[in-house]
Protein backbone atom coordinates (compact mmCIF):
# COMPACT_ATOMS: atom_id res chain seq x y z
CA UNK A 1 0.00 0.00 0.00
CA UNK A 2 1.41 3.36 -1.04
CA UNK A 3 0.11 6.41 0.78
CA UNK A 4 1.10 9.56 -1.02
CA UNK A 5 0.14 13.18 -1.58
CA UNK A 6 0.89 15.85 -4.13
CA UNK A 7 4.45 17.12 -4.26
CA UNK A 8 3.33 20.48 -2.90
CA UNK A 9 1.56 18.84 0.04
CA UNK A 10 4.51 16.56 0.81
CA UNK A 11 6.88 19.54 0.72
CA UNK A 12 4.63 21.58 3.00
CA UNK A 13 4.28 18.78 5.54
CA UNK A 14 8.01 18.10 5.78
CA UNK A 15 8.90 21.79 5.94
CA UNK A 16 6.38 22.30 8.75
CA UNK A 17 7.37 19.14 10.61
CA UNK A 18 11.16 19.46 10.38
CA UNK A 19 11.44 23.26 10.13
CA UNK A 20 13.67 23.05 7.05
CA UNK A 21 13.78 24.80 3.69
CA UNK A 22 12.18 23.62 0.48
CA UNK A 23 15.65 23.08 -0.98
CA UNK A 24 16.62 20.81 1.93
CA UNK A 25 13.50 18.71 1.44
CA UNK A 26 14.08 18.43 -2.31
CA UNK A 27 17.68 17.33 -1.66
CA UNK A 28 16.38 14.57 0.64
CA UNK A 29 13.85 13.50 -1.97
CA UNK A 30 16.61 13.04 -4.54
CA UNK A 31 17.98 10.22 -2.35
CA UNK A 32 14.63 8.44 -2.18
CA UNK A 33 12.73 6.29 -4.64
CA UNK A 34 10.77 8.32 -7.16
CA UNK A 35 6.98 8.41 -7.04
CA UNK A 36 6.97 6.48 -10.32
CA UNK A 37 9.06 3.66 -8.82
CA UNK A 38 6.81 3.48 -5.78
CA UNK A 39 3.64 3.48 -7.89
CA UNK A 40 4.91 0.61 -10.04
CA UNK A 41 5.37 -1.58 -6.94
CA UNK A 42 2.17 -0.69 -5.10
CA UNK A 43 -0.88 -2.93 -5.10
CA UNK A 44 -2.98 -0.09 -3.69
CA UNK A 45 -2.49 3.68 -3.77
CA UNK A 46 -4.08 6.10 -1.33
CA UNK A 47 -3.85 9.81 -2.02
CA UNK A 48 -3.59 11.42 1.42
CA UNK A 49 -5.25 14.77 0.82
CA UNK A 50 -8.16 14.61 3.24
CA UNK A 51 -8.32 12.70 6.53
CA UNK A 52 -11.98 11.70 6.05
CA UNK A 53 -11.31 10.22 2.63
CA UNK A 54 -8.13 8.57 3.89
CA UNK A 55 -10.03 6.67 6.57
CA UNK A 56 -12.64 5.40 4.12
CA UNK A 57 -9.98 4.35 1.61
CA UNK A 58 -8.08 2.37 4.26
CA UNK A 59 -11.34 0.71 5.32
CA UNK A 60 -12.13 -0.28 1.71
CA UNK A 61 -8.69 -1.82 1.22
CA UNK A 62 -9.03 -3.66 4.52
CA UNK A 63 -12.42 -5.09 3.48
CA UNK A 64 -11.05 -6.07 0.08
CA UNK A 65 -8.12 -7.92 1.66
CA UNK A 66 -10.41 -9.75 4.09
CA UNK A 67 -12.53 -10.98 1.19
CA UNK A 68 -9.62 -12.06 -0.98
Amino acid sequence: ILVTATLQERLKRVIDRDVVTKEEVLARMKNQWSQKEKLELADFVIINDNIDLLTSKVYLIHRFMLNS
